[in-house]
């Protein structure tokens, strides 16, 4: 798949009734100044393909996408889980995600409103967690990770993407980053006080900003859950 249409995306998104136009205009911004940051998106399409290679459909049971914006995430890993559920607390952006993993006829993701902070997740309910160009605009991104661990099961993975430690000052302003990117040695303490091992990064170029894959284990085994006969 290419690079999100940001006219395509604001048809689908007036179209839905729970759309709000104030915050759909900010929406589209926000997607067109991504894209233009993001020049890599394929290149980190690719990348989370071949992170994740080992998730395979059937060994990993459920994947949360925290963060989830327009279920890109949820359409991307697809085959690569039983059960997808992505969080966002922007409501207009939830109603395109619904509308899109409809139409892509996935019937085992869904999205929901919710705090990266607060998940409503029982401790170990997933396998897999993924934070997608999220945390540049976080105030605590820590304790998103430390929100992250809670819900993720002992054995499972944590995947962050995120733009590498840059100077663009000027992104406060135009982009309403709070995080001007994030470099190795922090995100690894981070991980490490969740109680996450690094287990491999990478910098992604091709866009005026590196993006960075950070995969990261919980520490402990997960217990497979037994289906019914």
């Amino acid at each position: 798949m290419g690079v999100l249409s940001v006219t395509g995306i604001g048809t689908e998104l007036l179209d839905q009734p729970d759309a709000d136009p104030v915050v759909v205009a900010e929406s589209l911004r926000n997607i067109a100044r991504a894209n233009r940051w993001f020049g890599g998106a394929a290149a980190v399409r690719y990348g989370l393909a071949r992170m994740l290679e080992p998730m395979q459909r059937g060994s990993t049971l459920s994947l949360l996408d925290l963060g989830t914006g327009t279920g890109r995430i949820l359409e991307v890993l697809a085959g690569r889980y039983e059960r997808g559920l992505g969080l966002d607390v922007n409501q207009s952006m939830l109603a395109y995600a619904r509308s899109k993993l409809k139409t892509a006829g996935l019937n085992h993701a869904e999205v929901r409103h919710g705090d990266i902070y607060n998940v409503a997740l029982p401790d170990g309910a997933a396998d897999a967690v993924v934070i997608h160009q999220v945390l540049h605009y976080a105030h605590s991104p820590a304790a998103a990770i430390d929100e992250a661990s809670r819900v993720l099961a002992p054995g499972g993975r944590l995947l962050i993407v995120d733009f590498a430690a840059h100077e663009r000052e000027e992104l406060r302003a135009t982009d309403a980053h709070i995080r001007l990117g994030f470099d190795d040695e922090t995100m690894a303490a981070w991980f490490k006080a969740a109680g996450i091992s690094v287990e491999q990064v990478e910098h992604l170029e091709g866009g005026e900003l590196t993006v960075t894959l950070w995969l990261g284990a919980k520490a402990g085994v997960r217990q497979r859950q037994r289906r019914a006969a």
